[in-house]
């Protein structure tokens, strides 16, 4: 299993490899390399992940019409199946499962936080743009917030926001773009250059982020979390680090939520909890760190054994000369 790391290590370390030239980190394959998924992987990955949000759906529903003590705490379960899914498949594809599968640089200083920042910047963008010339979009957010069902109690409001600001980045981030992106980037560059493959990954990878979340009110919403899926797989190809995206996913929901704060009726039930979520991509960056890299390391080649040449008896080496014979 890889190491565990200490807390903050990600902010203060550096990467113990020289980065490439700065005109060259916007190509595919220089910061993120081509791995070993093949392109199948991204339709066992939804066969998994509906069969997953099935079962998740089918707990929610007992607990909630059952009135069960862990009814406020259902909304826990989608993050854990999304993580779920992006280590099953392809350990059912293959049989095992490295870290080097969803790359995680030891460091997200320096260029890596330049990306996630403009990221996180132009989703703000879009968001705010879409919102404000589009109808009825900004109605829909209303009603997706005003579908968490804040205000019911502490803990319920805990569970609400740890499930929005720290497991759907967390989830999100390492099926969407860390199985299927990379699946479909990886496998297409099979028959194809990696630039299109990767284009091709993003744009369907996003497609189906983007359809995930059109329930809740969100229909209206598509073109924009279209944009945001696309935006959050260049953010893992330009850095090389699923915690980027994931990064940028916690603070885009994070100020989500905060917003919320601003609506008629959104109360929570301790002002603390918006402290909680302002900590949510801090959390997000450390919790996802040390999952990446306890994930099992890719096991070396064994050393290429060393030939040991018999002389041939009766025949002379290559390149060699008898001594003179002293007997003529």
């Amino acid at each position: 299993t890889g190491k565990r790391l200490q807390p903050f290590t990600i902010f203060m370390s550096t990467d113990p490899f020289p980065s490439p030239p700065w005109h060259t980190r916007l190509v595919p394959g220089v910061l993120l390399p081509r791995g070993r998924f093949a392109w199948w992987y991204f339709a066992l990955g939804v066969a998994v992940m509906t069969g997953g949000v099935a079962c998740a759906s089918w707990m929610q529903y007992r607990w909630m019409t059952g009135n069960s003590a862990l009814k406020h705490a259902s909304v826990l379960l989608y993050g854990p199946v999304f993580i779920g899914t992006a280590l099953l498949t392809p350990w059912l594809a293959s049989g095992r499962v490295y870290a080097h599968d969803y790359p995680t640089p030891v460091s997200l200083r320096g260029w890596r936080m330049g990306v996630v920042a403009l990221m996180t910047i132009m989703i703000q963008v879009t968001v705010t743009v879409f919102e404000s010339t589009v109808q009825d979009a900004r109605q829909a957010s209303e009603t997706v917030a005003h579908s968490l069902g804040l205000g019911q109690g502490i803990w319920p409001d805990v569970a609400i926001v740890m499930a929005v600001t720290v497991l759907a980045p967390l989830g999100e981030e390492w099926l969407f773009r860390g199985l299927f992106f990379r699946s479909l980037r990886d496998g297409l560059a099979r028959w194809m250059p990696l630039t299109p493959a990767a284009s091709l990954g993003a744009a369907l990878s996003s497609l189906l982020f983007a359809q995930v979340h059109t329930s809740d009110g969100q229909a209206t919403q598509w073109p924009a979390l279209f944009i945001m899926g696309v935006l959050l797989a260049l953010t893992y190809e330009w850095t090389g680090s699923l915690l980027a995206p994931m990064l940028v996913h916690a603070l885009n929901n994070t100020f989500a939520l905060i917003a919320t704060r601003a609506l008629p009726g959104m109360q929570l039930s301790a002002d603390w909890i918006f402290f909680l979520a302002a900590s949510a991509p801090v959390i997000v960056a450390m919790v996802g760190a040390q999952l990446l890299h306890r994930l099992p390391q890719m096991p070396a080649p064994p050393p290429f054994p060393a030939r040991s040449i018999q002389p041939t008896a009766g025949r002379q080496s290559p390149g060699l000369t008898h001594p003179p014979d002293s007997s003529r």
